[in-house]
């Protein structure tokens, strides 16, 4: 199955994430995974769709470019092949610490992938 990723980045404001999917909405396409976070007041929002027919395609890419444009942000766009693998075993970890100092989170995320784990959002 054709995919396309479209990931957006710059300045949050309200009604962002809405625009964004108000456009998808005009065209025939599957949202298969969505990815959102604000750090510093910057956003970033990954959405990954089933691939529009080919003629579709240039549109919509043309639609949210423009979109990204009207919103002052950036846009990048990754085609490819399939959906987001879900991991068949899922572990949920939340980090917490006041303050929580870069050398936790490297020893944490160490021991992660010396265990061949992998850190999917």
């Amino acid at each position: 199955m054709r995919t396309v990723l479209y990931s957006f980045s710059g300045g949050d404001r309200s009604g962002i994430t809405s625009r964004i999917f108000n456009a998808l909405a005009e065209f025939d396409v599957t949202v298969l995974d969505v990815g959102q976070v604000v750090l510093r007041g910057r956003l970033t929002v990954g959405v990954l769709i089933s691939a529009p027919l080919e003629d579709l395609e240039i549109s919509l890419r043309q639609r949210l470019t423009g979109l990204a444009g009207e919103l002052g942000l950036e846009l990048f766009v990754q085609p490819g092949e399939g959906d987001s693998t879900q991991p068949e075993v899922g572990v949920h970890l939340t980090l917490m610490g006041m303050p929580l100092r870069p050398q936790a989170v490297a020893r944490i995320t160490q021991v992660i992938s010396d265990l061949s784990g992998n850190i999917e959002r």
